[in-house]
């Protein structure tokens, strides 16, 4: 995460970004700790418990069926009948796959409970971030979300 932070403040000079305000710059910190911090982290996490990395990326495969789920239901941003039957293919695509049951009890309990933290982490920071971050500029918003996922990695590093 370090690196994509040098990256990205290269790119925030260099492209002479927008500044955010105290506001945004929070906005961007809880939306970077849920898509980046939870997200990665809970798949990093899942991979060394033991829980095969395909299943980890099956998983998040789901993103899409429950980030327009929530939404539909929730927020009130309409999911057509023609995006309904994609994320159905999807979701058949991924049962599918998991249909063997001998790689699912692969991985310990805190693997899974891992993955499934990611696939929320992933989920509620895109509701997060469209909802919140919308008018920040992409750059400096990419920078601050590597920022506070790169804290929440140092902090479990130090076992704060």
């Amino acid at each position: 995460m370090a690196f994509a932070v040098l990256i990205m403040t290269a790119i925030v000079i260099i492209g002479n970004a927008q500044r955010p305000d105290a506001g945004e710059v929070g906005h961007s910190l809880v939306a970077g700790s849920l898509v980046h911090g939870l997200c990665l982290g809970g798949v990093f996490t899942a991979i060394s418990q033991g829980v095969p990395v395909g299943i980890s990326a099956l998983i998040l495969g789901l993103q899409p069926i429950l980030t327009s789920t929530i939404a539909d239901r929730f927020l009130g941003d309409r999911v057509t009948p023609v995006q309904w039957a994609g994320l159905v293919l999807g979701l058949v695509g991924v049962l599918l796959v998991l249909h063997d049951r001998s790689i699912v009890l692969a991985g310990s309990a805190l693997g899974w409970v891992a993955s499934f933290l990611s696939l929320i982490g992933i989920t509620l920071g895109t509701l997060y971030q469209k909802r919140y971050c919308g008018g920040i500029d992409w750059r400096t918003g990419n920078l601050i979300q590597c920022i506070g996922a790169g804290l929440l990695f140092a902090a479990r590093r130090l076992r704060i």
